[in-house]
């Protein structure tokens, strides 16, 4: 069974490579998001077990990145995040990895190191192959 995953990040190349990645491993992208707000929209219809969520992005409505995290875990403790960031605060990555997140990566991402922690969850998941275009 695939692994239903959200991706939420307002920057849409990270978007895309995201997808294209997680694909490759046997994640469903059910949705993306481009920000806190439209990514607790999207949840009802969603339902991932997966979330990628990047931190830095523009709050609208006043959620922010962690208000949604937490409303997630407070609400479907069973999905499971990864949070990406392209700044590696020390203070957030606390934070979430206190709070539950599976893992916390900075941009650039280490695909290896994601997938290592994706599938000590979700053991179905396929090695990754990087492709050709980016060797």
């Amino acid at each position: 069974m695939a692994v239903r995953t959200l991706i939420v990040d307002d920057a849409p190349t990270a978007r895309i490579i995201l997808r294209r990645r997680l694909e490759a491993i046997g994640c469903d992208v059910v949705a993306e998001a481009d920000s806190s707000f439209a990514a607790d929209g999207l949840m009802a219809t969603a339902a991932p077990d997966l979330i990628t969520l990047d931190i830095h992005m523009p709050e609208i409505d006043g959620m922010d990145s962690y208000m949604l995290f937490r409303k997630i875990r407070r609400e479907r403790p069973r999905v499971e995040f990864v949070i990406i960031s392209g700044a590696n605060y020390f203070q957030n990555r606390r934070d979430f990895l206190k709070d539950g997140a599976l893992g916390f990566f900075a941009k650039p991402i280490d695909f290896h190191g994601l997938l290592r922690d994706l599938r000590a969850i979700f053991p179905e998941l396929k090695p990754y192959q990087l492709p050709l275009s980016e060797l």
